[in-house]
């Protein structure tokens, strides 16, 4: 029974790590303003773009945030996730991903750079990519082995119960003879 309940948990733990996957991406750059000296401890604007085909391509994604340096000029932030991101087919061309920046926070876009993406985001494309034919037969295997431990452990019970009834029968007798 203990075997079954582990089987279980391990189950219900895997179906919430898949349920709590995140449709973002984690994204870090240090900021220099145009004399070449760290932004640091100061919030920036940030403009991010997926472009599409090529690094001059249709920006398919937009999003702004605001993030704050730290005191080496680097920002961390997570992005995607907005309006658009979910229907990104990511298997099906090649994407860029275009950074502007105004160092004074605001909206005024003086640093641009595009990079290509090669394989990270990619995985989110796997993530829709697999058989539901293989899902079922594996979920299938999976509660036929659940089922065969239950009987086993049923069965394991019933021949414990027995075997103490047995023995409490057997006292009861022995108890009775002195």
């Amino acid at each position: 029974m203990q075997k079954l309940a582990s089987v279980f948990l391990v189950l219900l733990i895997s179906m919430a790590a898949v349920a709590q996957s995140s449709q973002k991406m984690s994204y870090q750059a240090v900021i220099r303003d145009a004399n070449n000296q760290l932004v640091d401890n100061k919030q920036v604007g940030l403009r991010l773009s997926i472009v599409q085909g090529s690094a001059s391509g249709t920006v398919v994604y937009t999003e702004t945030q605001t993030p704050t340096t730290n005191a080496n000029g680097l920002m961390s932030i997570q992005f995607g996730g907005g309006t658009g991101y979910s229907s990104i087919s990511w298997g099906s061309n090649a994407y860029f991903i275009k950074t502007e920046v105004d160092p004074t926070g605001g909206t005024n876009y003086s640093i641009v750079g595009t990079s290509q993406f090669l394989s990270v985001p990619y995985a989110l494309y796997a993530l829709n990519a697999g058989s539901s034919a293989s899902t079922t037969a594996a979920l299938t295997t999976l509660q036929a082995g659940i089922t065969t431990e239950t009987t086993r452990a049923t069965a394991a019970e019933q021949s414990i119960t027995t075997a103490i009834a047995n023995l409490v029968a057997g006292f009861t007798a022995l108890k009775a003879k002195l």
